[in-house]
C-alpha cells in the first residue's frame, strides 16, 4: 500500500508540474546580460550589452484597426527585427536592423490575436510604442 501511495503522490506532483507549466505565461525565449527592461499596456522596451533570442507582447486587435507603431531602435552591434505576428504565425509586418526612429501604420485584416514581437542577436536597445485607432 505505501508503494502505491507514493507513486500516487508522484504521479499527482508531475500533473501539477505540467499544468503549472501549460498555464503560465511567457513573454519570449531570450538571454540578455547587463539589461533593463520596462513594459506597460502600451510599450515595451529594453536596454542590454546583449540580447539574443525573441521578445513580444500579445495584444487583442479587431479587424480594420489601425496599429501605429513607434519604433526607436539603438544598435550598437548585431541584428534585431521587429515584427507583427498573427495568430496563425503570419507575419503582416518586418522591419530589420534600423538605427533610428521610425513610425509604421498597419491595418489589421482580421480579429484575433497579434504578436509585436522582437528578434535577433544584438547590442543596443529598442523602445517600441503601439497606439490602436
Amino acid at each position: 500500500m505505501a508503494k502505491k501511495t507514493k507513486l500516487l503522490l508522484l504521479l499527482c506532483i508531475l500533473i501539477i508540474i505540467v499544468l503549472l507549466n501549460k498555464c503560465s505565461t511567457t513573454d519570449g525565449n531570450y538571454k540578455t546580460n547587463k539589461a533593463k527592461e520596462h513594459s506597460s499596456k502600451s510599450s515595451i522596451e529594453m536596454t542590454y550589452k546583449s540580447f539574443k533570442g525573441y521578445k513580444y507582447k500579445i495584444l487583442k486587435l479587431d479587424m480594420d484597426d489601425q496599429l501605429t507603431l513607434n519604433i526607436k531602435v539603438e544598435n550598437e552591434g548585431g541584428n534585431l527585427a521587429i515584427l507583427l505576428i498573427d495568430e496563425d504565425d503570419h507575419t503582416l509586418y518586418k522591419i530589420e536592423n534600423i538605427d533610428n526612429s521610425l513610425i509604421q501604420t498597419i491595418v489589421i485584416p482580421h480579429d484575433g490575436k497579434y504578436k509585436i514581437q522582437v528578434e535577433g542577436d544584438h547590442s543596443g536597445s529598442f523602445k517600441i510604442s503601439w497606439d490602436v485607432d
